[in-house]
Order: structure tokens, then sequence, then C-alpha cells
């Protein structure tokens, strides 16, 4: 391969045209993606970690399935049924927000006029969103980016 088509073959390169594209798929993410696919638009859905967003993998979710886990072990030791440890009450709390997760993930990749782009993006223009090697232009752009949670 020559030198020219080497660095042709590296240089990023606008790619495809979408009605709209969404950074980050969060809560927030979600709704507009539903209206514009119903509408028969076309969507770039860009994530660069779990789908669902903070709600669903560090926040709500997570708190109340361990809230739930939490009042079941009190009635268990009240009632002394079983012996509910807190490693299972992770892996609940785990599997809870790994499944909504994924069902997420399933759903979008289920829909022909849906691309999901699975990498960190940062705007190489007003109107293009740069995703690793790729630059899906769109006419409408959703940042999504939500919150990041801090250990405790």
């Amino acid at each position: 391969m020559t030198r020219a088509r080497k660095e042709f073959a590296n240089e990023i390169r606008p790619d495809k045209h979408y009605d709209a594209a969404i950074i980050g798929v969060g809560q927030a993410g979600l709704p507009p993606a539903n209206r514009l696919i119903r509408a028969g638009r076309t969507v770039a859905m860009i994530e660069r970690g779990l789908f669902g967003g903070a709600c669903v993998n560090t926040g709500y979710m997570p708190t109340k399935t361990l809230v739930a886990s939490a009042y079941a072990a009190h009635l268990a030791a009240r009632g002394r049924l079983w012996n509910y440890d807190r490693r299972f009450r992770r892996r609940r709390k785990d599997t809870v927000s790994h499944t909504a997760s994924k069902n997420i993930e399933s759903w979008l990749e289920s829909i022909p006029c849906c691309t999901i782009f699975r990498d960190h993006a940062r705007f190489a223009s007003p109107c293009e969103p740069e995703v690793g090697t790729e630059r899906p232009s769109a006419d409408i752009i959703f940042i999504n980016v939500g919150a990041r949670a801090e250990p405790i």
C-alpha cells in the first residue's frame, strides 16, 4: 500500500446522513428516538458505555432493587425464613440493571432505521459528531450525556 493510500485509509471521512443523531442512550434519549423512529426517520444512536444511562445502570433502578432486597431481608430476618445475604442482593441488583440495559440495546438494534455507534463522540463540525473513525451527519442532534456517579 502506498503512503498516500495508507493516509487516506486512516482519514476520518463523512459517513451516512441521518435525520437525527442522539448522543447518549439514557432515559432522556429514548423518547425522542422512539418518536423519530415511529415517524420513519433515520436515527444514529451514539453511546460509549452502557445503554440506559445513569437511571438504569447506577441510579434509580439499582437503588430501588437494593431497597426492595433490604426489605425482603428484613422480613426474612423477622420470620427467620431464609438466609438472604449481601452478595445475593448485589447480584440481584446487577442482574436487574444489566437486563434493563441489554433490553434497551436489543430493542434499538432490532429497528432497521436506527444505527448504533458504540464509541465516544465529539463534534467535528456543527452537524457532524465524530465517533471513532466515523462521522455520521444529522439534521438534528440531541445531546443526552447525562451524569456520572461518584463512588461513596
